[in-house]
């Protein structure tokens, strides 16, 4: 089996399409974005990068901000960590908090309780952290325009209660 290590870049996005993006399965075994293994793959395709692609679940929501899921995220600000990492954390957290034992369980809601805890540094800096929000402003912008938002939000994850 080869293992290709190269990614599609994962970043903030939307989708691009005026209507309520609706996610749409896809053929394969591996998210493009984060690398992540698993039987279920979505349409990654979105403003900022076209090209079709199979991504994850997490993957999809960060480049479809305008999804309706995506709306009850947050923004964290966690510099340093690439977004796919703090995917994985995530996921991993969601685990234990879903079938771990008691100590598991708790740990895992303290980690996600820290990730959302760096969205006080995007509220800060912007004044909310809704995941909702922020693509509403990519939507207002011009497509051309959207790149300098992606790269004002660079360090930052979408956080899933």
């Amino acid at each position: 089996m080869d293992v290709d290590l190269s990614h599609i870049p994962l970043m903030l996005d939307v989708s691009g399409d005026p209507e309520t993006p609706v996610p749409a399965a896809m053929p394969g075994e591996q998210c493009a974005c984060c690398g992540l293994w698993t039987q279920k793959l979505w349409q990654g395709a979105r403003s900022g990068f076209t090209a079709s692609h199979a991504v994850c679940t997490l993957c999809y929501l960060a480049g479809h901000l305008d999804s309706p899921t995506a709306a009850h995220g947050v923004l964290a600000y966690l510099p340093g960590m690439a977004m796919t990492d703090v995917h994985h954390l995530q996921r991993r957290a969601l685990i234990a908090i879903l079938g771990g034992t008691r100590t598991q369980r708790a740990q895992g809601k303290r980690v996600l309780l820290w990730l959302a805890r760096h969205g006080r540094e995007v509220e800060q800096a912007w004044g909310t952290t809704r995941a909702g929000e922020f693509a509403m402003a990519f939507q207002r912008l011009p497509p051309h325009k959207r790149s300098t938002l992606r790269n004002r939000l660079e360090g930052c994850a979408l956080i899933l209660p």
